[in-house]
């Protein structure tokens, strides 16, 4: 009967075990590592999107209207989801990028979405593209 309660006792701690095991790799899966790769999939979307809209951006009058819509749409877009993720994760670092980096691409990118189809922007273009192009050339090589 001891025999018993003890095989019992024993067969409850290794499912309680793998359970503690499961749920703690999930937890810092949930924590740690999806956000970095989401982080990671938004600045290749910076990057992408900037390179797609680099003449629109650069040229203001090179193409129609609903074009420059389009184009303000997407850096607008890309942008809002940055600013979402730095507010959900206000903290988050990313290999030499500082939580500072990164909460300033947003309003850059804000700017730049403003700024597209004014020929004399009030707003210089020219220094956003660079501040955000230095920010994550930091990284350049592993995002893109």
């Amino acid at each position: 009967m001891y025999g018993i309660i003890i095989n019992i006792l024993e067969w409850l701690a290794g499912i309680i075990a793998s359970l503690i095991v499961v749920f703690g790799t999930q937890l810092i899966n949930d924590r740690y590592f999806s956000p970095k790769q989401e982080l990671r999939n938004l600045l290749r979307k910076v990057v992408y999107t900037l390179d797609y809209y680099a003449l629109i951006i650069d040229n203001p009058g090179a193409v129609d209207k609903e074009t420059e819509k389009e184009a303000m749409y997407e850096v607008r877009k890309v942008a809002m989801e940055l600013m979402t993720f730095t507010a959900n994760y206000p903290k988050m670092k990313y290999k030499h990028l500082s939580a500072k980096d990164l909460e300033s691409l947003g309003p850059d990118l804000v700017g730049i979405s403003n700024s597209i189809g004014i020929i004399n922007p009030g707003y210089s273009v020219y220094d956003a593209l660079q501040r955000i192009r230095r920010i994550i050339c930091k990284e350049w090589s592993d995002v893109h």
